[in-house]
């Protein structure tokens, strides 16, 4: 998408929501004098959104990629856990058929040919979840998911332009006053 594409959808999209929350989004220039009051304003603005977009059957596919980043980012913060997991498991197969033979080391290169199948097989289901978790998840993942997910909240901005503004929905007074240039000194 051209920058000029994107400008013109945040243009937009800021208008809407300005519209509906009763307060003026900040330029960029106001957003660089006053980061904090403008991060305020936009969580704020992202929790109308999603209070908006509460009902699953309406807004299926806002639902669904919400389930996706969520599985990704649980995923992520259980890769360590898994990996060592199916490596533990793989090892006690290993172990549990080396055991079973004459304790030299020269048996244990034949292990894998005189390992039982199911052990065998086993082994091979570990090493495959092993390298899902290694190559499958990964942060870039979760980012993409994220990016999806809010652009799929922010597409909704689309389906809520025919609704009437929210009463009492708006950002802090201070963001509303500093950012709308009234307070600005």
């Amino acid at each position: 998408m051209s920058s000029r594409r994107v400008l013109l959808a945040f243009t937009r999209i800021h208008t809407f929501l300005a519209a509906k929350l009763g307060v003026a989004f900040p330029t960029a220039a106001q957003e660089a004098q006053e980061p904090g009051e403008a991060d305020r304003l936009y969580e704020s603005a992202t929790r109308w959104l999603l209070e908006q977009t509460r009902d699953t059957s309406k807004y299926s596919l806002l639902f669904t990629e919400n389930i996706s980043y969520g599985f990704r980012r649980n995923m992520l913060g259980m890769r360590w856990i898994g990996l060592a997991a199916a490596m533990l498991a793989a090892i006690w197969l290993v172990l549990d058929t080396a055991v079973a033979l004459p304790a030299t080391w020269a048996d244990l290169g034949g292990l894998l040919v005189t390992m039982p199948t199911g052990h065998r097989l086993g082994v091979t289901i570990c090493a495959a979840a092993a390298a899902v978790w290694i190559l499958g998840v990964s942060r870039d993942r979760v980012r993409a998911a994220a990016f999806s997910y809010a652009e799929r909240l922010v597409a909704a901005c689309e389906s809520l332009a025919d609704r009437p503004p929210a009463s009492g929905a708006t950002g802090s007074g201070a963001a509303k006053q500093n950012l709308s240039g009234a307070g600005a000194g």
